[in-house]
């Protein structure tokens, strides 16, 4: 009986947890307002999970491994969110087909785990490395693309600002809770289709 009632407390604890982190970001989220909303104290919360970090990652680990292992599995385990493998040395009608199956993928997790996924998307570190992980893809590409351009801080700093914007605008299309599956796949690959045209028109090769 005792362990029941454990249990019940752990999901009540999750509960709430899910609700600060959703309402409001890492950062701003605190332990003693998740303890509150769970109708106990700090120091029991505590003793359920030993810090925010915990209590978070327990969150939102299942959906940022599902989203590990579909990044992993469309790469032939090349890349993963947690680490750059090597180069990718990417055509452009390769990305687009593997963004395409992206775009599928991320849309069936997100449609599956709504809250963990935004809250996820939410956490400023865990951000930092997915913005990482595109802005490595994206210098890759351009490498490829344009043999003669060298590896810079010039690249380095359009590579990130073209992550950052793709992050930033898949996070706008995610949190719209009013679209459908289809609709949702559709969006995903006309945006991501969108900066794939742009760098097909980049020219990039007087670039010192």
């Amino acid at each position: 009986m005792a362990q029941i009632l454990k249990e019940e407390v752990r999901e009540r604890i999750l509960s709430s947890a899910r609700e600060e982190f959703l309402s409001k970001d890492y950062e701003s989220a605190s332990m003693r307002s998740i303890a509150l909303k769970s109708r106990m104290t700090v120091g029991n919360l505590y003793r359920y999970f030993k810090s925010k970090e915990e209590l978070n990652l327990f969150i939102v680990s299942p959906t940022y491994n599902k989203i590990n292992d579909l990044i992993l599995q469309l790469t032939d385990s090349k890349i993963s969110l947690r680490e750059l493998n090597g180069p990718l040395n990417l055509k452009v009608e390769d990305l687009k087909r593997m963004l395409d199956q992206l775009g599928d993928g991320l849309a069936d997790i997100y449609l599956e785990h709504k809250i963990e996924f935004k809250i996820l998307m939410m956490h400023s570190r865990i951000n930092q490395t997915i913005r990482g992980w595109f802005a490595g893809a994206i210098e890759d590409l351009i490498l490829t693309r344009f043999p003669t351009v060298e590896k810079t801080p010039n690249l380095s700093l359009i590579s990130t600002a073209y992550a950052t914007a793709v992050f930033d605008g898949l996070k706008e299309i995610f949190v719209e809770d009013t679209i459908g599956r289809e609709d949702l796949k559709q969006l995903v690959k006309i945006y991501l289709d969108s900066y794939i045209q742009l760098l097909e028109k980049m020219d990039l090769n007087d670039m010192k």
